[in-house]
């Protein structure tokens, strides 16, 4: 887990962290992470529709 102020070893699979974080305000925006709503600047499509 990293945060603003530091790092942090979690022992748990994704999918247990996934399941345990709030969905509006947690988003698994890859297979191996998961991000803060809240520290979303921005969000725009790729040039091939991604």
């Amino acid at each position: 887990m990293i945060t603003a102020k530091n790092e942090s070893l979690i022992r748990k699979t994704i999918k247990d962290l996934e399941d345990e974080l709030d969905p509006d305000k947690f988003w698994k925006i890859h297979r191996g992470t998961i991000v803060n709503v809240a520290s979303i600047l921005k969000i725009s499509r790729s040039m091939t529709g991604r």
